[in-house]
């Protein structure tokens, strides 16, 4: 079964991933890599003031090109289940 057949719109999926990244990236762009790995997490979240915790970029690599790790083989069970 596709992924079209399973309810999925293929090309609306990669506009939100791309949308996404775009939006992750431009902020990431208002920062300096010092302020990246220096600002802790808590400094992104309300209220804005912690300064305790792990730096924010620890985070985005956690939850970006850490986690393909994680659910590699998810992922590549849904791009091969979408070729066939």
């Amino acid at each position: 079964m596709s992924t079209e057949e399973q309810g999925y719109d293929r090309e609306a999926w990669r506009k939100r991933m791309d949308k996404g990244l775009a939006e992750l990236l431009a902020l990431i762009d208002r920062h300096s890599l010092q302020e990246m790995l220096g600002l802790p997490y808590e400094r992104f979240v309300r209220p804005f003031d912690g300064n305790w915790g792990y730096p924010i970029a620890a985070y985005v690599l956690g939850n970006t090109e850490d986690h393909y790790e994680e659910h590699g083989n998810y992922i590549r069970a849904i791009v091969e289940g979408a070729a066939s």
